[in-house]
């Protein structure tokens, strides 16, 4: 079931404010500083092609589910702490809920 307008809304409001700098929903722009997150929920870690991930990432063996977005929302340096990012992770549950609604959005 898809979220309300409201909470996709809000998560592209928390997307814009805390991970637009580096980051697109555009498949076709990958030329931030990190890659691009279309149809992230679902996909295996380090497989944005044309993306160089480091290679403490590339030997994750992660599949972004809902559930391991949130745990890496909340804490994405214990997750994978050789991650090259400086996102030290979103406090608030509905922040994190909210943004994965909006990731899910096609």
């Amino acid at each position: 079931m898809q979220a309300s307008p409201e909470v996709i809304a809000k998560g592209a409001k928390v997307f814009k404010y805390r991970c637009s700098a580096c980051h697109s929903m555009d498949p076709n722009k990958s030329q931030f500083f990190g890659p691009h997150l279309a149809g992230l929920v679902g996909r295996k870690i380090a497989t944005v092609e044309g993306y160089n991930f480091t290679a403490a990432v590339q030997q994750e063996d992660i599949i972004w589910t809902e559930q391991v977005l949130d745990d890496w929302l909340t804490r994405p340096q214990q997750m994978v702490p050789d991650m090259c990012m400086p996102f030290l992770g979103l406090p608030k549950a509905d922040d994190r809920h909210a943004l994965i609604e909006y990731m899910k959005t096609p």
